[in-house]
């Protein structure tokens, strides 16, 4: 986001990213400015919710992260009324083109944060399994918890892994 708002002139970030930690999701508040040239400045908030989800099949795991977007674009009352509607049309237009922009944007950011997850437990991934992603809130530390459990040399009598002796790694 901060490379999408200092290479584009026309969107900045008109306060804070607020980020919101709870189990299974991270949710992040972007409220951006719309800048125009010889215009009223719009308000462009966008919402992206980023959640995380292990896939076993046999001894493999599969990392599967979703980033779902939400966003929205106005203007204020007076600002509507002192350009004769202009500016709800302005909005308007916003509205129906960001979610194809964020659509690109948010596929790009799934690439990127599983690229980097699997990067940073990949030497664990040759004798480890991961079991589960956890997102955890702890206030200003919030992380997310990686669980892995040690690989199986052969099936087991029930035909699923113990998980004793799994582990969290934080």
């Amino acid at each position: 986001i901060t490379d999408l708002t200092s290479s584009t002139a026309s969107l900045r970030l008109r306060d804070d990213i607020e980020a919101d930690w709870s189990d299974r999701r991270v949710r992040y508040r972007l409220p951006l400015e719309l800048v125009l040239d010889n215009f009223f400045n719009g308000d462009v908030d966008i919402t992206l919710e980023i959640r995380f989800a292990v896939h076993h099949d046999g001894d493999a795991s599969e990392l599967e992260v979703t980033i779902g977007h939400d966003s929205d674009a106005n203007f204020h009352f007076l600002e509507d009324v002192l350009s004769f509607g202009s500016s709800a049309i302005v909005a308007k237009t916003v509205r129906k083109m960001l979610p194809l922009l964020l659509d690109c944007i948010t596929s790009r950011m799934e690439e990127v944060i599983v690229r980097q997850l699997v990067g940073f437990i990949e030497p664990l991934l040759a004798t480890q399994r991961l079991l589960r992603v956890d997102v955890v809130s702890a206030g200003n530390l919030s992380h997310l918890s990686l669980v892995l459990c040690p690989r199986s040399d052969g099936p087991s009598v029930s035909g699923t892994e113990p998980l004793d002796g799994g582990r969290a790694i934080g």
